[in-house]
């Protein structure tokens, strides 16, 4: 047979079934499986050689040591959520150098596929203002080569180095 003989429905575009419709008939009960997308901030601030680090509990209470970040508000600009955020966790008010490559990654909450993508900024500090709030164990400076086995992600460790040749190279000019 060929692809010419070959009849297919023509529906009218209004009778396509979509995915809200789809969701919309689904049975009481039944799960709702798509995933949820999630966008965050946060920022590698470095100085004199050394990176600023959080340790904080993940989803599952698991010790994590990691870099600031937040889930955006619908309104909020990502460079301004992420200054905001690591002056809120760790007492530091910084400033953004320079942008850094995002990260994506996917984990589960409450049972849902969450895909999260991070924009990330390299900070350098203004000033202490204060200390970490209620969401943050610990907040320490740790000399680069230091820091990198402590940090929980490999993504993280990524980004550091990134920050970290960016800080050189920015010292050395």
């Amino acid at each position: 047979m060929s692809h010419s003989s070959v009849q297919l429905p023509n529906y009218p575009l209004t009778q396509l079934p979509t995915s809200d419709t789809f969701f919309e008939r689904m049975a009481p009960g039944q799960k709702d499986t798509r995933p949820t997308f999630e966008y965050s901030a946060g920022g590698v601030v470095l100085r004199e050689g050394q990176v600023l680090m959080i340790g904080t509990r993940d989803l599952k209470g698991r010790k994590v040591w990691a870099f600031p970040k937040v889930k955006l508000n619908p309104s909020e600009k990502s460079p301004d959520a992420a200054v905001r955020e690591v002056e809120e966790e760790t007492g530091y008010r910084c400033r953004i150098e320079s942008e850094l490559p995002r990260s994506q990654y996917w984990f589960r909450r409450e049972g849902r596929r969450v895909k999260k993508t991070v924009r990330w900024f390299h900070m350098a500090v203004v000033e202490q203002t204060g200390g970490p709030d209620a969401e943050v164990e610990e907040v320490v400076w740790l000399p680069v080569a230091e820091a990198l086995p402590r940090l929980t992600y490999p993504s993280d460790r990524t980004l550091l180095r990134k920050a970290a040749r960016m800080d050189e190279e920015s010292a050395s000019c």
